[in-house]
Order: structure tokens, then C-alpha cells, then sequence
């Protein structure tokens, strides 16, 4: 990666880092940054790195995601979200089209509105017990879709078109003990 600075903001005691991509498409984001560690993933972080080729991987350390942070990388192939994240912005991973498979971890709270609406490729993904929240358009339009994997025992709070426009052929798995939630 390519260390551009940080600025101190003392409103809200953290440093904010710049870290450019490489010239092979990749995002390297480090563990820490002058000492300190990367805690966050701010809003509009990678937005619209286009050439983007490379499998992500998001440090451990890191709680949140910003909404947009990765919003239209288009040729990002698969991301690695470590256990410690809690929140995932809105549309944090919207139309990363060759993005195939998700595993949220043990951890996450909350899945942000439209956070992965519009990825075309997306086929699977693991939404642990932990989440109870899953926005509006979470999975909108993610047309190969074809199996989710929902670890929670009692079904989360899901608002309006949370699985618009996905795979008509598209399998909801969950826990045996907790079938009978879910028929309600």
C-alpha cells in the first residue's frame, strides 16, 4: 500500500488515513497506520475503483464498514470480512458485480440497506445469528443468488424488498431446530 498521511481530527479522537491501490488492482489495507489501528472503513472509502481485480482483505481490528466503501467496484472478485465487524454500511458492497460469495462473521449486528444490491454474480451468502437487522434492498437484484444461509434462530427484522429481483430458484437454509420460526 501507499501511505498518503493522516490528519488528527479532535472532534472525534481518530485518525483519518489515506491508502491509495496498487498498480495490480489491489486494495491492501493494513492492520495499522503509524501505530494505530484500523478500526473503521469509512464511507466512500473505495468507491468506484473500477480496477479493482484482487480478492480484499479486511484486517482484523475492524468493527464497521462505511456505507459505500466499496460501492461499484465492479471487478472485485470476493472480500474477506473478519470476525469483530458489527456494522456493515449501506451498500458497502452495491454493484460489485463479480463479488460470487459472502460469509458474514459471528458478530455482525446490522446489514445496512442496499449493501449488496446489484451484485450480479453473488450466488451465496452466510448470514450469521448475530445479525437482527437486514435493510431495505440488502440483496436487490443480486439475480444468481441461489442459496442463503441464515444462522439466526428467530427471524430478523427485515424491511421492505430485502430480496427483490433475486433467483426465483433461490434456497433459504436454516438451523432444524428453528424451521418452525420461520414458517410464520
Amino acid at each position: 500500500y501507499d501511505y498518503e498521511g493522516s490528519d488528527y481530527d479532535e472532534d472525534f479522537d481518530e485518525y483519518t488515513a489515506s491508502i491509495k491501490t496498487s498498480t495490480q488492482g489491489a486494495i491492501i489495507i493494513p492492520e495499522t497506520v503509524n501505530g494505530y489501528t484500523v478500526t473503521g472503513i469509512g464511507d466512500y472509502a473505495f468507491y468506484g475503483l473500477i480496477n479493482v481485480a484482487n480478492d480484499v482483505q479486511i484486517p482484523y481490528g475492524v468493527t464497521s464498514i462505511g456505507k459505500y466503501a466499496f460501492d461499484m467496484c465492479v471487478a472485485m472478485p470476493s472480500v474477506f470480512i473478519p470476525y469483530g465487524v458489527k456494522t456493515i454500511g449501506a451498500s458497502a458492497f452495491g454493484v460489485c458485480q463479480k463479488l460470487s460469495e459472502v460469509e458474514l462473521p459471528f458478530g455482525v449486528t446490522s446489514i445496512g440497506e442496499s449493501v449488496f444490491s446489484f451484485c450480479t454474480k453473488l450466488s451465496r451468502v452466510i448470514i450469521p445469528s448475530t445479525v437482527t437487522t437486514i435493510g431495505d434492498y440488502a440483496f436487490r437484484s443480486c439475480t444468481k443468488m441461489y442459496f442463503i444461509d441464515n444462522l439466526a434462530t428467530i427471524p430478523q427484522t427485515i424491511n421492505i424488498n430485502v430480496f427483490e429481483d433475486i433467483s426465483k430458484s433461490c434456497y433459504l437454509g436454516v438451523m432444524n431446530y428453528a424451521k418452525d420460526s420461520y414458517k410464520q
